[in-house]
């Protein structure tokens, strides 16, 4: 019987020290019964700038308002984010603070766009806008679950692994959406959304 290889792996990201981005195996043996083998993305991420689409993909459809076809295949990503307060936990300045969202880090193919991502990162030209889906099908239909979406976002470094590259982007606005769906009917309960701008230090939940 074929040996199981991790459908997860630790990557090292050049040049940035000793950080590690959890991805997917670059193996698409995933299953003990089969040495070959391919998989359909599970997470997607799509990007606009000076208002044309950045990606493309050979995938055919959409998902909500996401247009698979316009964005590519997302091997692993890392964005947080924190608020930074006073330790006068008893006193005023407990919420006078900033909210601070860490530079997101974006794993994908290493494609022709690659070369106008940099060039962009040269000049200091904003990215409009950075979607990132989580995709799962329920009844039959195709739906993003998950949806984080960054506005005018600046590219601090472009790091190539062979065939694939690492993305770090300066996040100056974010909306986080969820959204659940019935397994068997597709139907959704409704959305959490939760919006903010950092440069301002505003947010917004629904």
């Amino acid at each position: 019987m074929q040996e199981q290889k991790p459908l997860y792996e630790w990557v090292t990201i050049p040049g940035l020290g000793h950080t590690k981005l959890l991805t997917l195996s670059r193996s698409t043996n995933h299953d003990s019964y089969d040495a070959a083998g391919s998989k359909t993305p599970w997470w997607m991420v799509g990007m606009k700038k000076s208002g044309k689409d950045v990606f493309s993909s050979t995938i055919d459809g959409k998902a909500g308002d996401a247009d698979l076809s316009k964005m590519a295949e997302l091997f692993g990503f890392y964005e947080g984010m924190r608020r930074e307060c006073s330790s006068e936990s008893t006193g005023p300045l407990w919420t006078s603070e900033m909210t601070r969202h860490d530079d997101c880090i974006l794993y994908i193919p290493n494609g022709g766009y690659a070369a106008d991502l940099e060039n962009a990162m040269y000049k200091g030209e904003p990215i409009e806008t950075t979607t990132i889906v989580c995709l799962g099908w329920f009844a039959g239909k195709l739906q993003q679950y998950i949806n984080l979406t960054f506005t005018d976002s600046y590219l601090v470094d472009k790091i190539d692994d062979l065939d694939r590259v690492f993305l770090r982007l300066r996040i100056l606005e974010k909306s986080h959406t969820f959204t659940p769906y019935d397994q068997r009917k597709a139907t959704s309960s409704g959305k959490s959304v939760c919006a903010m701008k950092f440069t301002e230090d505003r947010g917004s939940t629904s």
